[in-house]
């Protein structure tokens, strides 16, 4: 490990060039690189020597990056001579080496920088790992002005055949030398914090099945001979194969590994294609920003014309992509992957296999010549249409019926002798108007509302500012509306308990039955909630007119104050029924003065 030092450090300060260059200057980056050439290749010589039985013994340091079994996993299944060995290798290594440092960070720093080679600037990498050990890592992945392996990669530009081996194993190397100079210090995996990993995909595999009707698995062999027949896969089709491979043996995290690059590239040249920038393909230059996925599915081009990728597609398909890559309650795979988020073993069959159906739908949608109802008798027969599951808009959908359904439950509580103890006057006039209000609202409603709404489409691209806004406090509502309903329900069964075993005193018995004086209305202010906001959101999904969006963003606002107020007041020993009752009334008065100046 030493010797590796040594020699990098003798690399990096000589000087064999008769013109001395500025630092970190792309030509003073060029210099390093060339002198580095034999460190890299002496690396990749003595790697060749080390067998899969004692890798994890020459490289005893990797325990640090919590990935040991992952890069095992892929130096124990490849070799030099695969098709992909370059791009698997350094695809994987870089990612490790990005969450590690990051972890790293957070012994000296508080956030770690979403890009590593704002990461690899920081004063605190550099006093726990060295200057020398830095540099070379900035050289090999992260600055724009040198190899830029990282960045390269992972936006799909190299082939495989564009790639050295020793690259592969000097980033190895690397990631061991940095678990070498951490033993030095005395710093053990223990002591680094571990941010969580992604763990979840089977759980969001769940979700986007549950909700659509997606294909259990894929035609391999179609998929691949209309591969080959793709224009925009010409010089792709080697690494398309070893992806269909990986898909057939199950090799998830090598598959999602190898295929998130690769639809870039193939994207960004339909794209370039399309918007009529065919000179925009292979910049990848480091004076210049490149074209990436985020690009490749913005609404609108830079120059503000709208992105010939919405024409060319269905909507279902760009909410499908955007359901998996982009919505920030989804799976966002390509930067958890990229990032180093997941491991290989968390990577379910189901989740493979709904992103390549996308890819497959996307695949059919590129093709020159497009038969007529192939993609559903070929590909998917079942894919009728597709329904968004992680936009805001969705999962608010999702809330207000699972509220709906929760509010129906009857909650349980002895009220025989309340009567007598606590005067109603007042909560009754209340629940009226409650009631009133709601039936002035589907007055003209011809089916039930919320069965309409569950059966609606709901709309996820392209949204506008103050539909937006409307939405994120329709959210909020919702869910304190859905926390308070739980609250009083744990509430009242833990007051209905301690009454039956009558170990409630006098005053916390007058409390009680106060309470249960308010559970109807509380009940009813909270269905009223959920069902004018099932209203507007209807009328928002439908693309309806709302009259005076203004007044009715400053009602909800006014609403979801009184909520985040009630929530603080109904708590086990907390329960502040008149501050309860004045915030119910001023709902409803609040609603009465929106009904003057509006359609509701």
């Amino acid at each position: 490990m030493r010797a590796f030092f040594y020699k990098t450090a003798q690399a990096l300060y000589s000087n064999k060039s008769v013109v001395v260059y500025d630092w970190f200057t792309s030509d003073w980056f060029d210099e390093k690189i060339r002198n580095l050439f034999p460190v890299f290749a002496d690396i990749d010589f003595h790697l060749e020597k080390i067998d899969v039985e004692n890798f994890s013994t020459s490289f005893k340091y990797l325990e640090w990056t919590n990935r040991l079994e992952d890069i095992v996993y892929f130096f124990a299944n490849t070799t030099k001579n695969d098709s992909t060995y370059c791009l698997e290798g350094l695809l994987l290594l870089s990612s490790i080496f990005e969450r590690a440092v990051g972890n790293v960070y957070l012994l000296r720093g508080v956030t770690v920088p979403f890009l590593l080679r704002d990461l690899l600037n920081t004063s605190e990498i550099a006093s726990i790992f060295g200057k020398v050990p830095v540099l070379f890592a900035q050289i090999l992945l992260g600055t724009p002005k040198s190899l830029n392996l990282r960045n390269l990669l992972w936006h799909g530009f190299p082939k495989n055949e564009e790639l050295y081996p020793c690259y592969v194993s000097t980033l190895v190397l690397l990631l061991n030398s940095f678990g070498y100079i951490l033993f030095q210090n005395n710093i053990s995996k223990e002591k680094i914090p571990s941010r969580p990993q992604m763990t979840n995909l089977k759980e969001f595999s769940h979700l986007l099945l549950t909700h659509n009707n997606l294909p259990e698995n894929l035609n391999i062999s179609l998929i691949k001979k209309r591969l080959h027949e793709n224009p925009y896969l010409d010089n792709q089709l080697k690494t398309f194969d070893e992806i269909l491979a990986h898909y057939e043996t199950k090799q998830n995290g090598r598959f999602i590994l190898l295929f998130l690059p690769q639809f870039e590239h193939f994207m960004r040249k339909y794209f370039c294609d399309k918007n009529g920038m065919p000179d925009r393909v292979k910049s990848a230059e480091s004076d210049a920003f490149y074209i990436t996925l985020d690009d490749i599915f913005e609404f609108r081009l830079k120059n503000n014309d709208i992105n010939e990728i919405y024409t060319e597609f269905e909507e279902d398909i760009l909410v499908f992509y955007h359901d998996l890559f982009a919505f920030q309650d989804g799976p966002r795979i390509r930067d958890k992957f990229s990032h180093g988020e997941v491991n290989f073993e968390d990577v379910p069959d189901e989740f493979v296999t709904i992103l390549f159906t996308l890819f497959v739908l996307i695949l059919y949608n590129t093709q020159i010549k497009r038969e007529p109802n192939i993609l559903c008798t070929e590909f998917i027969p079942n894919f009728k249409s597709y329904n968004p599951v992680f936009h805001s808009n969705a999962i608010l959908k999702c809330n207000i019926l699972s509220l709906k359904q929760q509010l129906e439950i009857v909650p349980e509580y002895d009220n025989s002798s309340v009567t007598n103890t606590v005067d109603f006057s007042n909560i009754g006039n209340l629940i009226e108007q409650l009631e009133n209000h709601s039936k002035t609202m589907l007055k003209n409603f011809r089916s039930d509302l919320h069965e309409t709404f569950a059966f609606q489409k709901v709309p996820s691209l392209n949204r506008p500012k103050i539909e937006v806004q409307i939405m994120h406090i329709f959210n909020r509502i919702i869910k304190i509306t859905t926390n308070v309903n739980k609250g009083l329900r744990n509430n009242l069964s833990a007051k209905l308990d301690l009454f039956l075993k009558q170990q409630l005193h006098a005053r916390q018995r007058k409390s009680y039955y106060r309470m249960l004086t308010f559970v109807p209305l509380l009940i009813k202010t909270f269905k009223f909630i959920n069902c004018i906001i099932t209203f507007y959101t209807l009328k928002i999904f439908q693309y309806e007119e709302i009259v005076d969006e203004n007044l009715t963003l400053r009602f909800f606002k006014k609403v979801l104050q009184c909520m985040e107020k009630l929530e603080s007041n109904i708590i086990l020993d907390k329960n502040h029924w008149d501050i309860i009752n004045a915030l119910i009334e001023e709902i409803i008065e609040s609603k009465k003065c929106k009904q003057k100046k509006t359609d509701l």
